[in-house]
């Protein structure tokens, strides 16, 4: 984990000028706890907050990443975002907690401030992590499936040095860098496509703020951000 590197290509860039990448490093973590009330407490107001499913806030950032799913040539109904495939989920009364307090966590996040989020266990990376656009007969097994996606040209994804970490941007996170209860160390993702604002930085105070509460150790905390004038950050 020294001295990791994330990056935007200067292709993504160059499509997406106004693209800012928002995150948050949290180290030592330990979830082997109880504590739990004021997650389960924000996890309950952001699924009330979408019981309302006329969200102009929701609907207009679903528009957002159906475009860019659109530039990326797959029909944007059938590929979801992150974002919407929560949000989806909710509206329609389907169960979108209860994996583990860390995926649970960034899940509500993600709902409360209508933002697309990813997270990686710090511990499976390899090398440096990127966003850029695939490359011709690339693939990952996404989390709880049978056979690998395969990507090409057209589709952006974050990547480490040795393989694919998420696909569609942020459609589906790898098998091999997911969360799980035994992770430690971890960090998140906020995409915003039309340029950053203050509900990143809102968004991933509040992440910060919940693992802290229901962590049995103290964390190390790194927040960070990236954009056309700072498209490399060392963390």
């Amino acid at each position: 984990m020294a001295n990791l590197e994330i990056a935007i290509s200067d292709e993504v860039l160059k499509s997406y000028p106004d693209v800012t990448i928002s995150g948050l490093a949290v180290k030592g973590i330990d979830t082997k706890t109880d504590k739990s009330e004021e997650l389960e407490r924000y996890m309950n107001h952001a699924v009330y907050q979408h019981e309302d499913t006329d969200d102009s806030l929701a609907k207009s950032e679903i528009q957002n990443w159906r475009s860019v799913y659109s530039d990326m040539g797959v029909k944007p109904s059938k590929v979801l975002c992150s974002f919407e495939s929560l949000y989806k989920r909710v509206s329609k009364g389907k169960k979108v907690f209860g994996i583990n307090k860390l995926v649970d966590a960034y899940n509500a996040v993600s709902l409360k401030h209508c933002l697309c989020m990813g997270g990686y266990d710090l511990d499976q990376i390899t090398g440096s992590i990127s966003l850029r656009y695939g490359r011709k007969g690339e693939e990952m097994l996404p989390i709880g499936g049978d056979k690998p996606i395969r990507i090409d040209e057209k589709v952006v994804a974050y990547s480490d040095a040795g393989s694919i970490l998420c696909v569609y941007w942020n459609h589906r996170d790898a098998d091999h860098t997911q969360i799980t209860d035994k992770t430690k160390n971890v960090v998140f993702f906020v995409d915003q496509i039309q340029g950053g604002d203050n509900r990143a930085k809102l968004a991933l105070t509040d992440l910060s703020k919940l693992i802290s509460d229901f962590s049995n150790n103290d964390v190390t905390i790194d927040f960070f951000s990236l954009d056309k004038q700072k498209p490399v950050y060392q963390l």
